[in-house]
């Protein structure tokens, strides 16, 4: 395992000089500290002049709205208007005009019928990834999107997360009967008395028999329609080609995802309706996302629940029932209207510690719930490299996004429940859950409270390379995205290996807003996860900053990236790094520091990584990973019975397990520790595990909480505490360290 800085600058220009666009070097001939083929920034926007249509000294004399406008295009919130209500009031008529289409669709859908809809929990859900233009056509009584519709220029789509047709072929949801021809004739743009005339539908990515079942109903209520099964690559092809009405998809299939976007866009391309129908049960197929990406929409990961746990369903007198309780854009106008009268009316300071204030109602509904369905599509933005503000649409998002730039200026941390002033609480909560990583520009926040200093202006950004090999689930980077500062990342490698890139490894919930005192920082500091293969290259910026992780879903490849513009903090890998790692620390230009090894890594605040190094056992970046390889990762392994890299092998378990026949778990995978401050208690236990004290490789809260990672239940006897079956792995190290060392252990 290596991660190896190489320089990207062999002539020793001056680095400060970077081009996110090549990541070369750029030459600085007359020494004015400004690249020579980069316009300058004058103004100081964030936007170079030679691609600037907004001056600092033209923006005086530009209208508000004209600003705001501007904001929209680029992303870029520097000269949003002081007022933030017009960010506000622009964002509630958006919603109005928005709401008064919905009621049109769903009008047309069920006309003033009760909505009876029960696909059962063998089905699944979706996200909405545009508000606007996005019709709720059934959401569950417990708030899931059950099915979606929207219009692509003068296509119509529409989603359900059932198999609908073949379910109404076997008498499954008959009350909805009449709703789905509804819904075919609003995707052909036919009325009534049309439907019965010839029509081309074509099936693709489903199975013989949802076809089958299919075909027998679609036929029985037109009997006129021509329907045919595309199954096959050369057919799917054909299925664009001919003059179809109707595309009915689902996304069951072994087609590359090239052909499907092939088809798909070609299926765009000449408007034609799209049904898309689920026949997963409640799981998802691989390219689930390549399908949903040209429906303008989004269902949960292969491997989620889906609807199996929540059991959803929808029964509603009245669409407006569901379009008032169920719509998320309604939820969203209510709580921006609340942001901007300055109207909660819960009582914050009955929040509940650590319960995320779900004691309270009314904060679920006015402000929890909400923000929560923003933040998950946020998330899901991020997560497929969506920069919002280079595509066409999205302008609700776009708006909310530049709002939470807005209130993020004006926070002020710390926060408490009992004296903080109700709407600037909220106000700085819907800041934290509206960050999006992947844009151009994301201003830093003033005040990231006791997470980090938000002043980085001696910090000369620079380009690194770094090597690594894969491990599971994640691993550090070594490089530090400074906040508000575009980062460009190429991956390097050809290796068949997914990889992804995240910043902060501080868990979501280990900001305690609702403790008393405990909204000391902005939660969510850790970004979305941003896919990057190989070849490709991504942009990230975030307000917060911090150090940079990669996932894998393998082990054992060669990866490399190219990060331009980054930061260096504080990062021990090998014993090369032992004088630079002392010197960075004490210097102190970061507020994070991290200590890797091959299996365990530990992601800190400097200040306690200064007091973990304070102990003389272990006062080098190279001596605290030594012991902790042994103390942290071998020890704790062994006693829980698992083989793997740095696990010592003890004969007296392999051998009984020879005996036995049983099987000895091969564990190859790096876990983490955040010496920052907990999830839960005063140490909180996962991978990451986190704790409020300094790391230490032979600490009873380390191991004792690494322990948790590694118990098991069938061992936890009836009237037993249940740390008594974590603390002997903290026993077992320690004991171990004393035989070894002479030295005792913390106890």
């Amino acid at each position: 395992d290596t991660s190896e800085p190489e320089n990207s600058n062999p002539d020793n220009s001056d680095q400060s000089n970077t081009d996110l666009d090549n990541a070369d070097p750029i030459m600085d001939t007359d020494n004015d500290g400004i690249a020579d083929d980069v316009d300058t920034d004058d103004d100081n926007d964030g936007v170079n002049e030679d691609v600037d249509d907004f001056p600092l000294d033209a923006s005086n004399s530009m209208s508000d709205l004209s600003k705001l406008n501007y904001a929209m295009e680029t992303g870029n919130s520097a000269f949003l208007p002081l007022d933030r209500t017009l960010i506000e009031t622009r964002i509630l008529a958006e919603i109005d005009a928005d709401t008064a289409n919905q009621k049109s669709f769903l009008k047309t859908i069920y006309g003033d019928d009760a909505i009876s809809y029960d696909p059962g929990k063998n089905s699944s859900h979706f996200n909405i990834t545009q508000l606007l233009g996005t019709y709720n056509l059934v959401v569950g009584n417990k708030v899931l999107n059950l099915a979606l519709a929207n219009v692509k220029g003068e296509q119509n789509n529409a989603a359900y997360g059932y198999n609908i047709l073949a379910g109404l072929n076997d008498g499954a949801n008959a009350g909805h009967g009449q709703a789905v021809k509804n819904v075919l004739g609003w995707l052909l743009k036919r009325d009534a008395g049309e439907m019965q005339q010839p029509a081309k539908v074509r099936f693709m990515m489903v199975g013989n028999t949802t076809f089958s079942k299919s075909k027998n109903w679609l036929l029985a209520q037109f009997s006129n329609w021509d329907i045919e099964h595309c199954d096959d690559s050369a057919s799917m092809t054909e299925c664009v080609t001919d003059g179809t009405d109707l595309i009915v998809t689902g996304a069951s299939t072994s087609y590359s995802d090239e052909l499907i976007n092939q088809v798909m866009t070609q299926a765009n391309s000449q408007n034609i309706a799209k049904l898309y129908v689920h026949t997963g049960s409640w799981n998802t197929s691989d390219n689930i996302h390549v399908v949903m990406k040209h429906f303008n929409m989004s269902m949960p990961a292969r491997g989620a629940s889906g609807n199996y746990f929540s059991k959803d369903s929808a029964l509603w007198s009245h669409y407006m029932d569901m379009l008032n309780d169920g719509s998320q854009v309604v939820s969203v106008k209510s709580l921006v209207s609340r942001l901007k009268n300055n109207n909660f009316d819960y009582d914050l300071a009955n929040c509940e510690d650590g319960s995320g204030c779900k004691n309270i109602s009314e904060f679920i509904d006015q402000l929890g719930n909400p923000l929560a369905s923003i933040r998950s599509s946020f998330s899901s933005m991020d997560k497929s490299n969506t920069d919002i503000f280079t595509q066409e649409g999205y302008t609700l998002e776009k708006l909310l996004v530049l709002l939470g730039d807005k209130y993020r200026q004006d926070v002020v941390f710390p926060m408490d429940k009992s004296t903080t002033d109700i709407n600037e609480f909220g106000r700085s909560l819907f800041a934290d859950n509206t960050v999006l990583s992947v844009r151009k520009f994301n201003p830093a926040q003033k005040d990231m409270g006791n997470f980090s200093r938000s002043d980085f202006s001696h910090i000369t950004p620079t380009n690194k390379v770094i090597k690594l090999t894969s491990k599971a689930k994640f691993r550090s980077a070594g490089v530090y995205a400074l906040p508000g500062q575009t980062i460009k990342i190429t991956r390097l490698d050809n290796s068949l290996v997914n990889t992804k890139i995240y910043i902060n490894s501080v868990r979501t919930s280990s900001t305690l807003e609702f403790n008393n005192n405990g909204y000391n920082r902005p939660d969510y500091v850790q970004s979305s996860a941003v896919p990057v293969a190989p070849g490709e290259t991504i942009y990230m910026t975030n307000p917060y900053g911090g150090p940079l992780q990669i996932t894998f879903d393998q082990n054992d490849f060669p990866v490399s990236f190219n990060f331009v513009n980054i930061g260096e903090h504080p990062y021990w890998n090998d014993a090369g790094d032992d004088d630079s790692f002392d010197a960075a620390l004490a210097k102190g230009d970061y507020d994070w520091a991290e200590v890797v090894t091959p299996h365990f890594e530990i992601h800190s605040k400097v200040e306690k990584m200064r007091t973990t190094l304070s102990d003389a056992r272990w006062s080098t970046g190279s001596s605290l990973a030594t012991i902790t390889n042994t103390q942290i990762h071998n020890y704790p392994h062994v006693l829980a019975g698992y083989k793997g890299p740095g696990i010592d092998v003890v004969n007296e378990i392999h051998d009984f397990a020879a005996t036995n026949d049983w099987t000895i778990d091969t564990l190859d995978m790096v876990k983490h520790m955040n010496a920052d401050q907990a999830t839960c208690g005063s140490g909180c236990s996962g991978n990451p595990y986190d704790a409020f004290w300094n790391f230490s490789p032979v600490g009873h809260g380390d191991i004792h909480e690494f322990g948790h990672g590694l118990e098991k239940s069938r061992f936890r006897f009836a009237g037993w505490d249940g740390h008594s079956t974590t603390n002997p792995y903290s026993y077992y190290s320690k004991s171990r360290f004393h035989k070894e060392t002479g030295e005792d252990p913390s106890c």
